[in-house]
């Protein structure tokens, strides 16, 4: 009860007193209009074309995928533990292109993406691998729980720009994603779709030209996974990467992929 009242308190503080406010934006490098906007949640209204922006200049900008960002698998062949996962496997994923990787439980679709980011590495299987720096949208969201979805973006930042730029390039992202209203609810408190939203949004915001998905849908509704799409063709437009996603759905390769590769 008392950290209810205190909250709601804080809250009542910071959006009420103009001073304070200006304070703030002033520290964080936030427009008070921004600030406002955000204390009204999803109801809050778009901004108008003359505001400022939200942030001045950054040392740290967002990059863009390299120019050549695919992905060539030839004659691939890898076993474990006396199983062949692998025989001879060639596969190939465009620049920019959605990929889509289909086939049975235990076919080595995981495995395949494991081979790609150099979690398994090249002495433990035979053939050629080329495969850019990659970034992950797991199955389960790989969110901290009770840390604000700012911060989980910001973090993986944290090592290569300042901490203020960093937070402002997560909010950056999250106003430009339409989730700006999420930045400062824990992420324990997210829907699933929401939270696959958020770990969506890290992977992009990242500067890997290649991005890997497994399966980050198996445990979302029919609603939410078209939801979950929607916002990913999004993002694709926006800023491509060449996106390689495992499914055991059929249905869903075909609508979302470019290209479809089912392993035996």
């Amino acid at each position: 009860l008392v950290i209810t009242v205190f909250g709601i308190l804080s809250e009542k503080i910071l959006f009420a007193f103009p001073n304070f406010l200006g304070s703030l934006s002033s520290l964080l490098g936030v427009s008070p209009s921004r600030l406002r906007r955000l204390g009204a949640g999803p109801s809050a209204a778009a901004p108008s074309g003359s505001e400022p922006s939200v942030f001045g200049p950054l040392s740290a900008p967002q990059t863009a995928p390299a120019p050549d960002a695919s992905i060539a698998v030839s004659n691939l062949t890898f076993s474990y533990e006396n199983k062949c996962v692998f025989q001879g496997l060639s596969m190939q994923a465009e620049s920019g292109t959605i990929t889509a990787i289909t086939g049975k439980n235990g076919c080595g679709k995981t495995t395949l993406l494991n081979i790609l980011s150099g979690l398994i590495p090249p002495q433990n299987y035979s053939g050629k691998v080329s495969c850019p720096k990659v970034s992950f949208i797991f199955q389960e969201p790989r969110l901290i729980p009770n840390v604000s979805v700012v911060k989980n973006l910001a973090l993986p930042l944290y090592g290569k720009t300042t901490r203020k730029e960093a937070l402002a390039l997560a909010i950056r992202a999250l106003e430009s994603a339409g989730l700006l209203h999420l930045a400062f609810q824990k992420a324990q408190s997210l829907s699933g779709g929401e939270k696959q939203k958020i770990q969506a949004l890290r992977a992009f915001m990242r500067d890997a030209p290649v991005i890997l998905m497994d399966e980050a849908t198996t445990a979302l509704d029919e609603k939410s996974t078209l939801d979950f799409w929607s916002f990913i063709c999004a993002m694709q437009e926006n800023n491509p990467r060449t996106l390689l996603f495992v499914t055991h759905n059929l249905q869903e390769a075909e609508r979302y992929a470019q290209k479809v590769v089912a392993l035996p």
